[in-house]
């Protein structure tokens, strides 16, 4: 994978942000309230308004490209995205990978909220770093999502529906 130093240290500080203590009372995040389930498969569609492929963090230390990727709901509350993704580097060589996140979803009207809503806590329930949870709007059709962080500065990505179960 290939990450410049400063895009590094922001994923650092944003997965920092949003660990919480394993052994902290419950918050809203732990234990979230059921909501309507579905089962659905959406498509990629675009990033911050730009049609997949999309080419995003250009710059000194080479670029990444979204390929395509997936986005899979199920009756269960399961979540998970799944995104292919192209690194470059400055000499022009590249890599394909596969990012594969897993988690849960919460609908409540029009919002969705994706991640772990099980609090952050590794083996023996020592607190582990954890990444912030994905919010965004949900239509049937079309799943806007991005990094549920303060102030919301990555991009959105849109999904759009493609399967039915």
């Amino acid at each position: 994978m290939y990450l410049s130093c400063q895009k590094s240290c922001v994923i650092s500080l944003l997965v920092l942000a949003a660990c919480s203590d394993g052994t902290a009372p419950s918050t809203n995040r732990k234990n979230p309230p059921p909501g309507p389930r579905y089962s659905r498969v959406y498509t990629l569609e675009s990033i911050d308004r730009q049609p997949v492929p999309a080419v995003e963090d250009v710059g000194p230390w080479g670029s990444t490209t979204y390929l395509s990727g997936t986005l899979t709901l199920d009756t269960a509350g399961t979540a998970v995205t799944v995104t292919l993704v192209r690194g470059t580097d400055p000499a022009g060589a590249t890599r394909d990978y596969t990012v594969t996140i897993p988690g849960d979803y919460l609908i409540h009207r029009d919002s969705i909220e994706v991640g772990g809503f099980g609090g952050c806590t590794g083996p023996a329930g020592v607190g582990v770093m954890c990444a912030p949870n994905r919010i965004g709007v949900f239509s049937d059709p079309i799943v806007t999502l991005t990094w549920a962080i303060i102030p919301p500065t990555d991009p959105v990505y849109v999904y759009k529906l493609s399967q039915t179960h």
